[in-house]
């Protein structure tokens, strides 16, 4: 949801209820991973079923610490643009279970360089 836009989306709270609901009519929890760049959303998706597994999108390096923000909105999987992760930064949510996986790294030059991260054999060894 967009808080300057409303009337486009639910709030975060109906819309996590609205969807854990879905999800669950159709018994496939265990096949569905939450994913939004409104962290609130990952919160409220939580807070009513921390079973979920929930992905924080990432459009641009927040001001906290990735760990910190994973621990903070309980996200199981961080997804950053790929073009802020760093290989420390992997390596610092793998210490606490979280995956890391990039978005749009669309080309081979991107993989080339996000495969030259001193850690990615570690990021590489949690797929």
């Amino acid at each position: 949801s967009d808080e300057k836009k409303p009337n486009y989306s639910p709030e975060p709270k109906v819309f996590a209820k609205l969807v854990v609901d879905l999800v669950k009519k159709y018994k496939v929890t265990d096949r569905v991973t939450i994913q939004s760049f409104d962290l609130r959303t990952i919160i409220a998706v939580k807070e009513i079923d921390s079973k979920f597994k929930t992905s924080a999108l990432l459009s641009s390096r927040p001001k906290e610490k990735l760990p910190d923000l994973a621990k903070r909105v309980r996200a199981d999987i961080i997804s950053p643009y790929y073009g802020f992760i760093k290989g420390t930064d992997v390596t610092a949510l793998h210490a606490i279970n979280v995956k890391v996986i990039p978005w749009t790294p669309n080309s081979t030059s991107n993989w080339k360089k996000l495969s030259a991260m001193k850690d990615f054999a570690c990021w590489q060894a949690r797929w």
